[in-house]
């Protein structure tokens, strides 16, 4: 039975008003993709971005990890030439189709398939979905372990969404997706695979979708995935092992705060002045279109109209440049989206108080509960605040709100009452996505004052726009490494702490660590443990990259120990400074390039050292 105050007989979905507003909503889900795929060519960070070009370029060449991302994205970096800019643009279209597929099949399974129009559901699921790239908001657009960690939840989520306790093909294909995020959640980041375990097993048991059977096809599918990589990567499951547990001892000797012990807390947040506003406006304004939506009759579908109107109209003008200021949220910023969770609660509990239990089963309720924690798992584990890291991937608590609205849907026989919502969750994904493109992560200025070409590495490499300082930047660091005649894959040790982009640029090969991560209590030490991993052929012909005065730089020292004399074997070559904003810092520093003087010297002094045996 439908609640007395939707028992109206549901318009057809081509009527005048819904047809509007779905032209509306496929045309700003467009213009947003079109901006942000056009936007994908501006900027570069030259310490975590960088980071991960290096590490997907070369994963075999470190014999330690916790995170195996570079390994799944190395073919695709192979495949692609080491295109910049098609790294980029695939990495934003992996995100977004996956979060497409996801929201459809919710959408979809929340009315129990009665649903007069399939085009209703992919438009607004497609609305809704743009809110995943607010995981790129840092504006941190290469392939990375965030990323990867979000895809794998964005899979694990689609399985759990199919599977059933009964074995039908839909199912079976569930069961192998969760196999298969879980699987790529543990190679993006373990701690995360971990609470991904503990929420589906859970989510599994209160949906009634459990079956031990179909369980173990999961487990199965993860297992075999993951013996298989471990061969691939290590050649035996020992010496896989062996590689986390040389990773979870160097992590510990960097002292980030990356430790198992820590990762089990309580965090807390704090909207800012702009935050609370904007969640308390939008939400009224979604929940008075939707529900004038809901209402069908002509005045109240002027309003929806109107509503969805301004919601578009910013959008528009976001995504065109008309606005270009930064909503000023803040940390939490992520969080904003909260606000079509409350409106759909609201929507709820007024359209359908008196027979909401009827209408609420036990499946609604546990997967509303799985995306609303989804955030949280994909967090879990980092050594930022919890609230914080969760808000990049708020799509999860957008989409927990959204599958309460299925028994409204049902009664309505579709979604296009929730058109409203569509236009609010496109104007808070385009202004949070603003805030990024102005300002990028370690990056000077706002993407659209980039007016330089340069191609990074190489010159095959595809151009992308930066500012003058940095494309200045890459230029000097290029032609330096050409003058002194650093031949592609010539190894380098990075001692600035903060600048894996440079011997990106150069084309050379970062020895010990894909980045040599300066600034923590324990960075020399990792330094010095992850290059006893390195065949003293390399680090004998390996040259320094030096930043004495830097905020993170790390000492000259770290060379003696594989045996080698920084006064003695090595000889200055060229001298830079890094471009102001170069790792988050506004002063320009000089960087010096240093070239080994004596290798079979040093490669004698190395092997020596580790022949020698160790006293007890």
């Amino acid at each position: 039975m439908r609640d007395a105050r939707t028992s109206q007989q549901p318009l057809a979905v081509t009527s005048a008003s819904e047809r509007v507003l779905l032209a509306l909503s496929a045309v700003a889900t467009g213009v947003f993709l079109v901006w942000m795929l056009h936007q994908a060519r501006y900027g570069f960070d030259f310490t975590d971005e960088s980071f991960y070009l290096v590490w997907i370029s070369n994963p075999f060449l470190f014999e330690w990890s916790m995170t195996q991302f570079g390994f799944i994205y190395h073919p695709l970096y192979r495949a692609l030439g080491g295109d910049i800019l098609a790294l980029r643009l695939f990495n934003m279209g992996a995100v977004f189709m996956l979060s497409w597929c996801l929201t459809g099949l919710v959408l979809h399974d929340a009315t129990a398939g009665k649903t007069r129009s399939l085009s209703t559901v992919l438009i607004v699921s497609a609305g809704f979905s743009v809110t995943s790239l607010v995981v790129l908001s840092l504006w941190l657009t290469t392939p990375s372990y965030n990323a990867l960690t979000f895809k794998s939840l964005l899979i694990a989520s689609i399985g759990m969404v199919l599977a059933d306790s009964r074995p039908t093909p839909r199912s079976v294909l569930g069961w192998v997706l969760i196999g298969v995020g879980g699987w790529l959640s543990f190679m993006s980041k373990p701690s995360t695979a971990l609470a991904l375990a503990v929420s589906t097993l859970i989510f599994l048991l209160l949906s009634k979708k459990f079956s031990f059977r179909l369980l173990c096809l999961a487990v199965a599918v993860a297992g075999g995935l993951l013996f298989t990589s471990a061969w691939v990567i290590d050649g035996s499951i020992q010496g896989f092992v062996r590689r986390l547990q040389t990773g979870l001892a160097f992590y510990a000797h960097l002292g980030a705060g990356h430790t198992p012990a820590k990762s089990f807390r309580l965090d807390t947040f704090y909207l800012g002045g702009n935050e609370k506003p904007a969640i308390l406006l939008t939400t009224t304004l979604a929940f008075v279109g939707a529900w004038c939506a809901l209402l069908q009759k002509p005045l109240w579908k002027g309003v929806a109209l109107l509503s969805s109107g301004v919601f578009f109209a910013i959008t528009m003008a976001i995504a065109g440049g008309v606005i270009t200021r930064s909503a000023g949220f803040g940390e939490f910023q992520g969080m904003v989206i909260w606000s079509i969770v409350l409106a759909s609660v609201a929507l709820l509990l007024i359209a359908m108080r008196e027979r909401l239990p009827e209408y609420l089963r036990p499946y609604h309720l546990s997967l509303a509960l799985l995306f609303l924690v989804m955030p949280h798992v994909y967090a879990f584990g980092t050594n930022g605040n919890y609230w914080w890291g969760a808000g990049f991937v708020c799509m999860f608590w957008l989409l927990g709100g959204i599958v309460l609205l299925g028994p409204l849907a049902q009664a309505r026989s579709g979604w296009g009452f929730a058109l409203p919502l569509v236009f609010a969750t496109q104007m808070l994904a385009a202004l949070l996505m603003q805030t990024g493109l102005n300002n990028p992560y370690r990056q000077p200025q706002p993407l659209r004052l980039n007016d330089t070409v340069v191609a990074v590495a190489g010159e095959d490499n595809a151009s992308l726009v930066l500012s003058a300082g940095f494309a200045d930047y890459v230029n000097v660091v290029k032609s330096a490494a050409r003058n002194a005649g650093i031949a592609p894959g010539t190894p380098v040790i990075d001692l600035t702490g903060q600048s894996p982009g440079v011997l990106y640029a150069m084309q050379a090969k970062s020895i010990g660590q894909a980045w040599t991560v300066g600034g923590y209590p324990g960075s020399q030490k990792l330094a010095e443990a992850a290059l006893a991993l390195v065949s003293c052929e390399l680090l004998s012909r390996a040259w320094l990259l030096v930043e004495e005065s830097g905020p993170r730089s790390l000492p000259t020292a770290v060379v003696t120990s594989y045996g080698a004399s920084f006064s003695e074997q090595f000889e200055l070559i060229s001298t830079w400074h890094t471009a102001p904003g170069a790792g988050g810092y506004a002063d320009a520093r000089e960087q010096k390039l240093y070239k080994p003087l004596d290798p079979p010297r040093v490669f004698k002094a190395c092997s020596d050292r580790r022949e020698r045996p160790v006293s007890r």
